[in-house]
C-alpha cells in the first residue's frame, strides 16, 4: 500500500482584529470548517467590538497571538518599549482567551534581543514561509494566486494574510477552495501551529 504524504499548510492572519473584515472571515472559515491563528494588535482590543471578536475565534477554536500593541519595528527599538509592545497585548489577549504563548514581530523584523524578550516572556516565535501579499494585490484575487504560486512542495507552509483587508476576506473562500481541491495538502489545524516553528523561507520583511 502506498503512503500518502501531504504538505500541511497554516493559515495565519495579521494585524486585526476588524470590525467588518475579521468578522467575515471568522464566517468563512466556519463554513469551511477551517482554523487559523490570528496574531493581532493590542491596540485593536481597546474596542469592545474587536474584543467580541477575539473571544469569538477563541470559542471557534482559532488561535490568539502577540503582534505587539502598536505594530512597531521593534529592531532598533529599547529593549525596555520591547517588552512593553508585548506584556501590554499579552494582558489584553489573557483577557479574552486565558493565555497566549506564540508570537510574531511585525514586519517579520527581529533581532536577538527581541527574540530574549520574547522567550524570557514564555513565548514562541512563528513567522511564515508563504506571504500572500494580501496587503498589496488587492484587485481581482490577484493575492490567491500569488499564495498559491508561493506553496512549495512537501512540508510545512505558513501562510501569511492580514484580516484588516476586506479584499482579503471577500477572496478567501477562493483560496479554502483552491487548497481543498489539492488531494496531496491538508490545511492544518490552528491548534497543531506548533509543528510549525521552523525556520523561515522567503521571507518577507517589510509590508503594508
Amino acid at each position: 500500500m502506498r503512503l500518502e504524504v501531504f504538505t500541511e499548510c497554516l493559515l495565519t492572519f495579521d494585524d486585526g482584529p476588524h470590525p467588518t473584515s475579521t468578522a467575515l472571515i471568522l464566517d468563512i472559515l466556519a463554513e469551511g470548517k477551517v482554523s487559523a491563528v490570528f496574531f493581532v494588535v493590542g491596540a485593536q482590543l481597546k474596542s469592545s467590538v474587536c474584543r467580541s471578536l477575539a473571544r469569538r475565534a477563541v470559542a471557534a477554536g482559532h488561535v490568539l497571538g502577540n503582534h505587539t500593541f502598536s505594530h512597531p519595528k521593534l529592531v532598533g527599538k529599547q529593549l525596555s518599549e520591547v517588552r512593553q509592545e508585548l506584556q501590554r497585548t499579552h494582558d489584553l489577549i489573557c483577557e479574552c482567551a486565558g493565555s497566549c504563548v506564540v508570537f510574531r514581530p511585525p514586519y517579520g523584523a527581529m533581532d536577538q534581543g527581541v527574540a530574549d524578550i520574547a522567550t524570557e516572556m514564555g513565548y514562541e516565535i512563528l513567522k511564515w514561509n508563504v506571504d500572500s501579499l494580501d496587503w498589496k494585490l488587492r484587485a481581482d484575487g490577484e493575492w490567491v494566486d500569488h499564495a498559491i504560486t508561493e506553496l512549495g512542495g512537501l512540508g510545512k507552509e505558513v501562510v501569511l494574510m492580514h484580516d484588516i483587508h476586506i479584499s482579503t476576506a471577500y477572496d478567501l473562500p477562493n483560496l479554502l477552495a483552491r487548497l481543498m481541491a489539492d488531494s496531496t495538502r491538508q490545511i492544518a489545524s490552528a491548534a497543531m501551529w506548533s509543528d510549525f516553528l521552523q525556520p523561515s523561507k522567503k521571507l518577507s520583511l517589510m509590508r503594508k
